[in-house]
């Protein structure tokens, strides 16, 4: 019985996700019947061994790739059902209360209900809302990885080994939007924001640091008397550059509203590295 919820559960998942899994396939990456348990935590424990079952079966490499690829979405019906969860546990908890029992065969008294939370009771040994967050964690940091080449990538082909041109203004748009497109995704939770947003920072300072590679610091890069050199030139460009980027920055932060305020700040951090390579040219 509970091998069957255990695929149904896994159904439902893929079914969110836009997979198509067979029946054998689940047999294949579920293959687990257990032990009789109580109804306080069989979905947790249930949609957590999914998880990380499908995290080590050879045959889920696919389904891996899925939900690696669509983690925040994943994260979302994560939260959501936690959220339903607590709803049910409170209103089945009053039912009980103001029954003064329960349907024998649910194995759950009014006793043991009076003292604990169905489903988001923790025991000494067991917290069904860390098993479900820990059962995320390798679509998480696969995530995260793939997050930050995204962000990194357009930047590498402005800046390809050997090259001495600044970004342009459409090389600039596409940073820009890539940069807010992953927050934007990210928004779906707290936790993803944060981490998101350290990277986002962290390509702001990759940026910064490879335009000031570029800048010109020798003695013609100080000259008033004649027209502007080569290198004043492109000083001029990489400067122009940073600040549209920090400009561009500053507004993103502003949109961060259902983000927490730690996410912000580490993405504002990231502004007082180009503000300082602005006033490095400059001076």
């Amino acid at each position: 019985m509970r091998g069957l919820f255990f695929r149904s559960t896994g159904r439902v998942i893929c079914s969110c996700l836009g997979l198509k899994c067979s029946v054998k396939a689940l047999h294949v990456i579920c293959p687990f019947d257990f032990a009789h348990s109580s109804l306080c935590s069989e979905s947790l424990y249930v949609i957590s061994r999914f998880l990380t079952a499908s995290s080590f079966s050879l045959a889920s490499s696919f389904l891996k790739q899925a939900l690696e690829g669509e983690y925040p979405k994943l994260l979302q019906l994560y939260n959501e059902l936690w959220r339903r969860l607590q709803q049910y546990s409170a209103s089945l908890q009053g039912a009980l209360t103001s029954s003064g029992g329960m349907d024998t065969s649910l194995d759950i008294t009014a006793t043991e209900t009076d003292s604990q939370d169905l489903f988001t009771h923790g025991t000494q040994d067991y917290n069904p809302e860390k098993a479900l967050k820990d059962s995320l964690q390798p679509y998480e940091a696969a995530y995260l990885s793939k997050s930050l080449s995204r962000l990194f990538d357009p930047i590498n082909l402005v800046f390809p080994m050997g090259g001495r041109n600044p970004a342009s203004n459409d090389e600039l748009d596409s940073i820009i939007k890539t940069i807010s497109s992953e927050l934007n995704v990210a928004s779906v939770d707290p936790k993803l924001s944060l981490a998101v947003s350290k990277n986002a920072a962290k390509t702001v300072q990759l940026f910064c640091v490879k335009s000031e590679q570029l800048l010109c610091t020798q003695g013609e890069a100080s000259q008033v008397i004649g027209p502007l050199t080569e290198g004043q030139r492109r000083n001029v460009t990489v400067v122009n550059s940073l600040y549209r980027l920090q400009q561009a920055i500053a507004k993103i932060i502003l949109g961060l509203a259902s983000c927490p305020p730690v996410a912000a700040e580490a993405l504002s951090s990231s502004l007082e590295v180009s503000q300082f390579c602005i006033q490095f040219t400059l001076v």
